[in-house]
């Protein structure tokens, strides 16, 4: 399909004829992250080290690669400057030194995950070119290694589970001498970020109006316990902390979510607000809340980083219960789902940048958790190894929600100089007290249910 942009310059897959196309939204402010904070530039790189035992045909793995990097068109991309803009390139298969194999060596396994060639990007790195997704084989005498390395600019989470799906079906095809069999493309991220930007122009002014009169003034910036003790680290630094809702505790949350006609994220949401609430003293809190954002079922199959965050102001009354407070939320959050194209930096921009939480949906729902981790590859078993990386972040609390077989895993973060861990422990704790309590307001969130499905898109687990 051939577009014309304003610039009568025509497109061709939502890239221009040179090969270059808008950035989306988020891959702006990631950038903008990155260039306000250069030292966590390296963080955004994701590295995975895998062990591979067994018999590896390393021809047929070195063509796996290469025809996933054919088949996802965000692999190939790199960030290049056009004058003041920035823009997205997407290369051509072949285009760019991806692929490196090295040969047989006993260096230490941890050094090589750690430190993969090239090393870590840095803001001039992603600035200047360099391609963001990379491969090394490591063709060791005793276990050989694949490393990958992708960045955030170009995934999310749902996008390593196509990557492994993808990379397995790739492989068993050219051992087995067939063709490789996966769905169809019918867009690519290029495409993406320009329609996107296209849909964001018409919905801004009605975003903003809705978040405006249904935000009001917005809660009072959070001010959380200080620190028992002054932390010594990098401001940024970060530590990460399980919440398992299994048991009891699942069952409460599938029962609010089948009684109001929710789904379990926008009850596990309400809980962490509630939770939030109890440890800081405000009832009234505003959540931001990162969703998959692939409404649009021919985006189930691209990889790229389509996140969004969705704004929900969460107010528990004194005594109130955790389904009366979901009843009360349902509503707000069913309508934030119209304005998914624009991007929540701009409405945040627009309001006066409200401080907020931010609470993560599962982004990998169609998959099982443990299906997530690392590739299957036929014939042989694949081992991710563990490596020391420091993680950040500029949100002083968030909790990621994944849904895991009958219940529910969390990942809570929390910014060493801003929340120290007593605190964070006194949040897990209060969020499963308000799951808990469940079991003692039977009748709670007793409203008339809405009739209809909500708008809930591809962005939460069943």
């Amino acid at each position: 399909m051939t577009k014309v942009d304003s610039g009568n310059e025509a497109r061709k897959g939502g890239t221009r004829m040179d090969g270059h196309s808008p950035l989306s939204s988020v891959q702006e402010e990631m950038i903008r992250n990155i260039v306000d904070h250069p030292s966590a530039a390296g963080r955004y790189d994701s590295v995975s080290c895998f062990r591979l035992e067994g018999a590896v045909d390393f021809p047929a793995l070195s063509g796996a690669v290469a025809d996933l990097i054919e088949r996802h068109s965000a692999l190939r991309t790199v960030i290049r400057q056009d004058g003041e803009a920035l823009l997205q390139y997407v290369a051509e298969p072949g285009e760019l030194d991806q692929v490196t194999s090295f040969p047989a060596c006993d260096d230490p396994i941890a050094e090589l995950a750690e430190n993969p060639a090239g090393g870590r990007y840095t803001l001039a790195d992603i600035l200047g070119g360099r391609p963001l997704f990379r491969v090394e084989f490591h063709e060791r005498r005793s276990v050989p290694l694949l490393i990958i390395a992708v960045n955030h600019l170009i995934y999310d989470g749902w996008s390593i589970g196509l990557l492994w799906r993808d990379l397995g079906e790739f492989y068993a095809a050219r051992v087995q001498g067939r063709p490789a069999e996966l769905p169809i493309l019918t867009t690519t991220y290029a495409e993406y970020a320009t329609t996107q930007r296209e849909a964001a122009s018409a919905l801004r002014d009605a975003a903003i109006d809705h978040y405006r009169r249904a935000l009001g003034q917005g809660p009072r910036p959070v001010r959380w316990p200080a620190p028992r003790e002054p932390y010594a680290g990098a401001p940024t630094d970060i530590d990460i902390m399980p919440v398992v809702i299994d048991g009891e505790h699942a069952a409460l949350v599938r029962e609010v979510s089948k009684r109001l006609r929710v789904p379990p994220f926008v009850v596990l949401m309400t809980a962490t607000a509630m939770g939030m609430s109890k440890v800081c003293g405000q009832p009234d809190l505003l959540i931001g809340v990162d969703t998959a954002n692939r409404d649009d079922p021919a985006l189930l199959e691209v990889v790229g980083l389509f996140l969004n965050t969705r704004l929900v102001r969460v107010h528990a009354a004194p005594g109130e219960g955790l389904a009366d407070v979901v009843a009360r939320v349902r509503e707000p959050w069913n309508a934030t789902a119209a304005f998914g194209a624009v991007y929540y930096d701009e409405v945040l921009a627009a309001l006066g940048n409200p401080l907020f939480f931010k609470c993560s949906m599962p982004t990998l729902s169609a998959l099982p958790i443990t299906e997530q981790q690392r590739p299957k590859l036929h014939g042989m078993s694949v081992d991710e190894v563990e490596t020391e990386v420091e993680q950040s972040t500029w949100r002083d609390i968030a909790l990621n929600w994944y849904s895991e077989g009958a219940g529910f895993r969390g990942e809570l973060f929390h910014r060493l100089a801003a929340v120290d861990t007593e605190t964070a422990l006194e949040v897990r704790s209060a969020v499963l007290e308000t799951i808990a309590a469940v079991r003692d307001d039977p009748a709670g969130g007793s409203v008339p249910a809405v009739q209809r499905t909500p708008p809930v898109g591809a962005d939460v687990a069943p």
